[in-house]
């Protein structure tokens, strides 16, 4: 079930100084669980771009599964700014910025990219498979927006802007795809693995003595957002029959039976 983080209030002073806080506490987990496929299949002959004649030799060599592995999302998935209120007249624009910091425990980033000119990672547990990845954010009833990944380790998502008052719900979303880094040498099976993809965390932002009141404004982020990938099965497969097309031989008789 998916829920939303929702701020603590407190109202305090500074002197005479009047300060107003939302706080998010805890650190919790957005699980991306894939729906489609159920399952994914590497294999040595359809995947081997080395003997495929039809790429040329400035193709990088790892084989892609293009298609987006589709997702459901459970656990917290967002940010609530529901309840936000200011007393200043008028109030301020909250300019949110939103990080997401990789679990390099998990992931090793690599020089390569996707044909979406994402980064893959290299999964540190199984060195021959790699995976992309974007995270979408949606506001209230607005479509998703995917956010480009294009950084190697941590990188500024995006910057919210809120205004007090505004009860839309910031929610996220999970796409990716997986990449054969390197072809496998026996059939082996991965079943399904919860990968831990890093954490989304916003960043605080404050204002001082705001407006006719003087009235001071803080938001602050005080756990985090983990971001976990529930993957399909994977198979690699080692033999398969395959073909090689040679484009040297010409003119080779076949004789065929009469019949």
């Amino acid at each position: 079930e998916a829920t939303i983080k929702r701020a603590k209030f407190t109202n305090g002073f500074s002197g005479i100084n009047r300060i107003i806080t939302y706080t998010f506490e805890g650190s919790s987990t957005m699980i991306a669980s894939a729906t489609t496929p159920e399952q994914i299949l590497f294999s040595k002959a359809r995947d081997n771009t080395v003997i495929d004649p039809s790429y040329s030799n400035n193709v990088q060599q790892w084989s892609v599964f293009n298609n987006w592995i589709d997702t459901t999302v459970s656990g917290d998935t967002g940010y609530s700014f529901a309840g936000f209120s200011c007393v200043s007249n008028p109030c301020a624009q909250m300019q949110l910025p939103l990080r997401f910091y990789l679990d390099s425990a998990i992931l090793e980033a690599t020089s390569m990219r996707s044909a979406d000119n994402q980064v893959i990672f290299k999964i540190r547990q199984h060195p021959e498979l790699g995976v992309s990845f974007q995270l979408g954010m949606k506001k209230g009833i607005e479509d998703v927006k995917w956010l480009s990944n294009l950084q190697q380790e941590d990188f500024l998502l995006t910057t919210l802007q809120i205004y007090f008052g505004d009860a839309a719900d910031i929610s996220f979303k999970v796409r990716a795809k997986l990449h054969l880094l390197k072809l496998p040498t026996e059939n082996t099976e991965l079943p399904t693995m919860k990968l831990n993809l890093g954490q989304i965390k916003l960043q605080s932002w404050g204002i001082n003595n705001w407006g006719r009141t003087k009235v001071s404004y803080r938001v602050q982020d005080v756990g985090s957002l983990n971001v976990q990938l529930k993957t399909p099965k994977i198979y690699f497969i080692q033999q398969q029959r395959q073909c090689i097309l040679d484009s040297t031989y010409k003119k080779i008789p076949v004789t065929l039976k009469s019949v």
